[in-house]
Protein backbone atom coordinates (compact mmCIF):
# COMPACT_ATOMS: atom_id res chain seq x y z
CA UNK A 1 0.00 0.00 0.00
CA UNK A 2 1.26 3.44 -0.95
CA UNK A 3 0.18 6.47 1.07
CA UNK A 4 -0.43 10.13 0.35
CA UNK A 5 2.34 11.98 2.13
CA UNK A 6 1.49 14.82 4.55
CA UNK A 7 3.77 17.82 5.04
CA UNK A 8 4.29 19.89 8.15
CA UNK A 9 6.21 23.18 7.86
CA UNK A 10 8.27 24.03 10.92
CA UNK A 11 10.63 26.92 11.76
CA UNK A 12 13.62 24.64 11.08
CA UNK A 13 12.41 22.96 7.90
CA UNK A 14 9.86 20.58 6.42
CA UNK A 15 8.80 17.21 7.78
CA UNK A 16 6.93 14.95 5.35
CA UNK A 17 5.06 12.04 6.90
CA UNK A 18 5.16 8.99 4.63
CA UNK A 19 3.28 6.57 6.89
CA UNK A 20 1.93 7.58 10.29
CA UNK A 21 -1.10 7.45 12.58
CA UNK A 22 -0.58 10.12 15.24
CA UNK A 23 -4.05 11.65 15.41
CA UNK A 24 -3.02 15.05 14.07
CA UNK A 25 -1.30 13.15 11.24
CA UNK A 26 -3.15 10.20 9.71
CA UNK A 27 -1.82 9.30 6.26
CA UNK A 28 -4.25 8.06 3.61
CA UNK A 29 -3.90 5.23 1.10
CA UNK A 30 -3.04 6.38 -2.41
CA UNK A 31 -4.50 4.15 -5.13
CA UNK A 32 -5.88 0.62 -5.05
CA UNK A 33 -9.17 -0.57 -3.61
CA UNK A 34 -8.51 1.15 -0.27
CA UNK A 35 -7.80 4.51 -1.90
CA UNK A 36 -8.64 7.42 0.42
CA UNK A 37 -8.83 5.34 3.60
CA UNK A 38 -6.63 6.60 6.41
CA UNK A 39 -4.21 4.36 8.28
CA UNK A 40 -6.41 4.53 11.38
CA UNK A 41 -9.46 3.55 9.24
CA UNK A 42 -7.59 0.49 7.98
CA UNK A 43 -6.50 -0.47 11.49
CA UNK A 44 -10.07 -0.11 12.73
CA UNK A 45 -11.38 -2.45 10.04
CA UNK A 46 -8.62 -4.95 9.26
CA UNK A 47 -6.51 -4.94 12.44
CA UNK A 48 -4.30 -8.05 12.56
CA UNK A 49 -4.48 -8.51 8.77
CA UNK A 50 -2.47 -5.31 8.50
CA UNK A 51 0.00 -5.63 11.39
CA UNK A 52 -0.11 -9.34 12.28
CA UNK A 53 -1.46 -11.08 15.38
CA UNK A 54 1.54 -10.35 17.61
CA UNK A 55 1.65 -6.61 16.91
CA UNK A 56 -2.13 -6.38 17.28
CA UNK A 57 -2.00 -8.22 20.62
CA UNK A 58 0.65 -5.83 21.95
CA UNK A 59 -0.31 -2.49 20.36
CA UNK A 60 -4.04 -2.85 19.80
CA UNK A 61 -5.36 -0.42 17.18
CA UNK A 62 -2.25 1.77 17.33
CA UNK A 63 -0.11 1.28 14.23
CA UNK A 64 3.29 0.91 15.91
CA UNK A 65 5.77 2.55 13.50
CA UNK A 66 6.01 5.78 11.52
CA UNK A 67 8.26 7.00 8.71
CA UNK A 68 8.97 10.57 7.71
CA UNK A 69 11.31 12.54 5.45
CA UNK A 70 13.00 15.53 7.14
CA UNK A 71 14.66 18.46 5.34
CA UNK A 72 16.43 20.94 7.63
CA UNK A 73 16.78 24.54 6.40
CA UNK A 74 18.16 25.57 9.82
CA UNK A 75 19.33 23.77 12.94
CA UNK A 76 16.76 21.61 14.66
CA UNK A 77 15.98 22.21 18.35
CA UNK A 78 17.56 19.79 20.82
CA UNK A 79 15.10 16.94 21.44
CA UNK A 80 14.72 13.92 23.70
CA UNK A 81 12.10 11.15 23.78
CA UNK A 82 10.90 8.88 26.62
CA UNK A 83 10.91 5.09 26.54
CA UNK A 84 7.76 2.98 26.38
CA UNK A 85 7.45 2.61 30.16
CA UNK A 86 7.60 6.33 30.93
CA UNK A 87 5.37 7.22 27.97
CA UNK A 88 2.76 4.63 28.94
CA UNK A 89 2.63 5.59 32.61
CA UNK A 90 2.46 9.36 32.03
CA UNK A 91 0.79 9.79 28.65
CA UNK A 92 -0.88 6.45 27.76
CA UNK A 93 1.23 6.46 24.60
CA UNK A 94 4.23 4.80 23.02
CA UNK A 95 7.73 6.02 23.70
CA UNK A 96 10.03 6.84 20.82
CA UNK A 97 13.14 5.07 19.60
CA UNK A 98 14.47 6.38 16.27
CA UNK A 99 16.52 5.29 13.27
CA UNK A 100 18.02 7.98 11.02
CA UNK A 101 19.25 7.47 7.46
CA UNK A 102 21.00 10.48 5.89
CA UNK A 103 19.79 11.00 2.32
CA UNK A 104 22.00 14.01 1.65
CA UNK A 105 24.18 16.45 3.56
CA UNK A 106 25.82 19.71 2.55
CA UNK A 107 29.49 20.23 3.26
CA UNK A 108 29.93 20.90 6.97
CA UNK A 109 26.54 19.44 7.93
CA UNK A 110 26.31 17.35 11.09
CA UNK A 111 24.06 15.71 13.65
CA UNK A 112 24.26 16.07 17.43
CA UNK A 113 23.63 12.87 19.40
CA UNK A 114 24.34 12.15 23.07
CA UNK A 115 26.33 14.09 25.64
CA UNK A 116 30.11 14.33 25.33
CA UNK A 117 30.55 14.70 29.11
CA UNK A 118 28.71 13.57 32.23
CA UNK A 119 26.30 16.18 33.53
CA UNK A 120 24.15 16.62 36.63
CA UNK A 121 20.44 17.30 36.33
CA UNK A 122 20.90 20.88 37.52
CA UNK A 123 23.84 21.68 35.21
CA UNK A 124 21.94 20.19 32.26
CA UNK A 125 18.78 22.17 33.11
CA UNK A 126 20.61 25.49 33.30
CA UNK A 127 22.54 24.73 30.10
CA UNK A 128 19.17 24.29 28.38
CA UNK A 129 17.91 27.54 29.91
CA UNK A 130 20.87 29.60 28.66
CA UNK A 131 21.02 27.72 25.32
CA UNK A 132 24.59 26.51 25.81
CA UNK A 133 23.60 22.82 26.01
CA UNK A 134 24.48 22.09 22.32
CA UNK A 135 28.10 22.74 23.32
CA UNK A 136 27.92 19.59 25.46
CA UNK A 137 26.45 17.35 22.70
CA UNK A 138 28.54 15.14 20.40
CA UNK A 139 28.77 16.79 16.98
CA UNK A 140 29.14 14.17 14.22
CA UNK A 141 29.88 15.17 10.60
CA UNK A 142 27.59 13.29 8.21
CA UNK A 143 27.41 12.29 4.58
CA UNK A 144 24.82 10.53 2.43
CA UNK A 145 24.26 6.94 3.54
CA UNK A 146 25.15 7.40 7.22
CA UNK A 147 22.77 5.70 9.66
CA UNK A 148 22.16 6.29 13.37
CA UNK A 149 20.19 4.70 16.20
CA UNK A 150 18.76 7.18 18.72
CA UNK A 151 17.56 5.38 21.83
CA UNK A 152 15.00 6.91 24.21
CA UNK A 153 16.62 9.32 26.65
CA UNK A 154 19.39 10.34 24.23
CA UNK A 155 19.45 14.05 23.30
CA UNK A 156 19.69 14.74 19.56
CA UNK A 157 19.29 17.24 16.72
CA UNK A 158 20.31 17.76 13.09
CA UNK A 159 21.99 20.79 11.52
CA UNK A 160 21.05 22.92 8.55
CA UNK A 161 21.66 21.19 5.23
CA UNK A 162 20.73 17.65 6.31
CA UNK A 163 18.01 15.56 4.68
CA UNK A 164 17.14 12.29 6.34
CA UNK A 165 14.62 9.50 6.67
CA UNK A 166 13.39 8.80 10.19
CA UNK A 167 11.87 5.45 11.16
CA UNK A 168 10.46 5.61 14.68
CA UNK A 169 7.83 4.35 17.04
CA UNK A 170 4.47 5.96 16.33
CA UNK A 171 4.61 8.69 18.95
CA UNK A 172 4.41 12.47 19.08
CA UNK A 173 6.48 12.62 22.28
CA UNK A 174 9.43 14.73 21.13
CA UNK A 175 10.37 16.94 24.08
CA UNK A 176 12.04 20.22 23.06
CA UNK A 177 14.92 20.98 25.43
CA UNK A 178 16.55 23.96 23.75
CA UNK A 179 15.78 26.07 20.68
CA UNK A 180 18.38 27.89 18.57
CA UNK A 181 18.43 31.68 18.81
CA UNK A 182 15.88 33.34 16.55
CA UNK A 183 13.25 30.60 16.81
CA UNK A 184 9.96 31.12 18.66
CA UNK A 185 10.66 30.93 22.38
CA UNK A 186 7.70 28.70 23.25
CA UNK A 187 7.49 26.72 26.47
CA UNK A 188 10.18 24.05 26.71
CA UNK A 189 9.76 20.47 27.92
CA UNK A 190 13.00 20.43 29.91
CA UNK A 191 11.43 20.09 33.36
CA UNK A 192 9.11 17.27 32.24
CA UNK A 193 11.94 15.36 30.57
CA UNK A 194 14.70 15.89 33.10
CA UNK A 195 14.22 12.59 34.93
CA UNK A 196 14.52 10.45 31.77
CA UNK A 197 17.31 12.29 29.91
CA UNK A 198 20.48 10.18 29.74
CA UNK A 199 23.00 12.48 31.45
CA UNK A 200 25.98 10.15 31.01
CA UNK A 201 28.81 10.71 28.56
CA UNK A 202 28.41 8.66 25.37
CA UNK A 203 30.17 8.32 22.05
CA UNK A 204 28.30 8.09 18.77
CA UNK A 205 29.27 7.20 15.22
CA UNK A 206 27.33 5.93 12.17
CA UNK A 207 26.06 2.35 12.37
CA UNK A 208 28.29 -0.18 10.64
CA UNK A 209 26.94 -1.86 7.51
CA UNK A 210 26.67 -5.65 7.81
CA UNK A 211 26.83 -8.47 5.28
CA UNK A 212 23.31 -9.59 6.24
CA UNK A 213 22.08 -5.98 5.70
CA UNK A 214 20.62 -5.77 9.22
CA UNK A 215 21.51 -2.45 10.84
CA UNK A 216 19.35 -2.34 13.93
CA UNK A 217 17.59 -4.83 16.17
CA UNK A 218 16.07 -3.35 19.34
CA UNK A 219 13.04 -4.20 21.48
CA UNK A 220 11.07 -1.66 19.41
CA UNK A 221 12.00 -2.44 15.80
CA UNK A 222 14.33 -4.09 13.32
CA UNK A 223 15.83 -2.14 10.41
CA UNK A 224 17.79 -3.42 7.43
CA UNK A 225 19.46 -1.57 4.55
CA UNK A 226 19.09 -3.53 1.30
CA UNK A 227 21.04 -2.65 -1.88
CA UNK A 228 19.07 -3.84 -4.91
CA UNK A 229 21.19 -5.10 -7.78
CA UNK A 230 18.46 -7.35 -9.16
CA UNK A 231 14.89 -8.26 -8.26
CA UNK A 232 14.48 -9.83 -4.82
CA UNK A 233 11.70 -12.26 -3.97
CA UNK A 234 10.66 -12.03 -0.33
CA UNK A 235 8.94 -14.93 1.38
CA UNK A 236 7.79 -13.62 4.75
CA UNK A 237 6.39 -17.06 5.63
CA UNK A 238 5.12 -17.16 9.20
CA UNK A 239 6.83 -13.92 10.29
CA UNK A 240 3.40 -12.61 11.32
CA UNK A 241 4.49 -9.02 10.68
CA UNK A 242 4.01 -6.12 8.33
CA UNK A 243 7.00 -4.51 6.59
CA UNK A 244 7.63 -0.92 5.60
CA UNK A 245 9.97 -0.32 2.67
CA UNK A 246 11.39 3.15 2.13
CA UNK A 247 13.44 4.02 -0.92
CA UNK A 248 16.66 5.56 0.40
CA UNK A 249 18.21 5.90 -3.04
CA UNK A 250 17.02 5.33 -6.62
CA UNK A 251 13.59 3.86 -7.40
CA UNK A 252 11.93 0.46 -7.01
CA UNK A 253 8.67 -1.38 -7.61
CA UNK A 254 6.97 -3.81 -5.23
CA UNK A 255 4.66 -6.49 -6.57
CA UNK A 256 2.52 -8.57 -4.23
CA UNK A 257 -1.07 -9.59 -3.71
CA UNK A 258 -1.85 -8.72 -7.32
CA UNK A 259 -0.83 -5.09 -6.83
CA UNK A 260 2.23 -3.17 -8.00
CA UNK A 261 3.49 0.00 -6.29
CA UNK A 262 6.34 2.23 -7.48
CA UNK A 263 8.46 3.71 -4.68
CA UNK A 264 10.66 6.71 -5.48
CA UNK A 265 13.50 8.14 -3.44
CA UNK A 266 12.23 9.27 -0.04
CA UNK A 267 8.88 7.47 -0.38
CA UNK A 268 7.54 4.49 1.58
CA UNK A 269 5.19 1.57 1.02
CA UNK A 270 3.48 -0.73 3.53
CA UNK A 271 3.37 -4.49 2.94
CA UNK A 272 0.63 -5.83 5.25
CA UNK A 273 1.11 -8.99 7.31
CA UNK A 274 -1.29 -11.03 5.20
CA UNK A 275 0.89 -10.52 2.08
CA UNK A 276 3.50 -13.21 2.70
CA UNK A 277 5.14 -13.26 -0.76
CA UNK A 278 6.20 -10.23 -2.81
CA UNK A 279 8.93 -9.05 -5.16
CA UNK A 280 11.07 -5.91 -4.89
CA UNK A 281 12.61 -4.85 -8.19
CA UNK A 282 15.04 -1.95 -8.78
CA UNK A 283 14.02 0.54 -11.47
CA UNK A 284 17.29 2.46 -11.30
CA UNK A 285 20.88 1.44 -10.83
CA UNK A 286 22.16 1.78 -7.27
CA UNK A 287 18.75 1.54 -5.65
CA UNK A 288 18.81 1.08 -1.85
CA UNK A 289 15.80 0.19 0.31
CA UNK A 290 15.24 0.57 4.05
CA UNK A 291 13.24 -2.34 5.47
CA UNK A 292 11.57 -1.78 8.86
CA UNK A 293 9.33 -3.99 10.99
CA UNK A 294 8.25 -4.13 14.65
CA UNK A 295 10.16 -6.49 16.90
CA UNK A 296 8.11 -9.41 18.12
CA UNK A 297 6.77 -8.75 21.62
CA UNK A 298 6.08 -11.43 24.21
CA UNK A 299 3.85 -9.44 26.54
CA UNK A 300 0.82 -7.23 26.07
CA UNK A 301 1.11 -3.49 26.62
CA UNK A 302 -1.61 -2.83 29.17
CA UNK A 303 -1.37 0.95 28.75
CA UNK A 304 -2.26 1.08 25.06
CA UNK A 305 -6.00 1.25 24.44
CA UNK A 306 -7.57 -1.52 22.40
Amino acid sequence: MAFERQQEHLPWGVETYNIADLGFIDTKVLGGWLDGNSLSDIMETYLEKVVGDNAFYYYGRQFPLMVKHMDFSSRQPLLVCPDDTVAAQRYDALGKAKFWYVISAREGAYVGIGLRKNMTASSFYYACEDRTVPDYVNRIPVRAGDCFHIAPGIVHYASEGVQLIEVAEASALDFVLCRPLGMPDDELGTADALDFVNLSKSEYSPLEKRDDYKLLSTPEMTVSLIPLGTAVKVNAGDSDSFYIYTCAKGEASLLGGGEMVVVREGESVLVPADCTEFVIEPRREGTVMIEAAPTRREEKDGYIDI
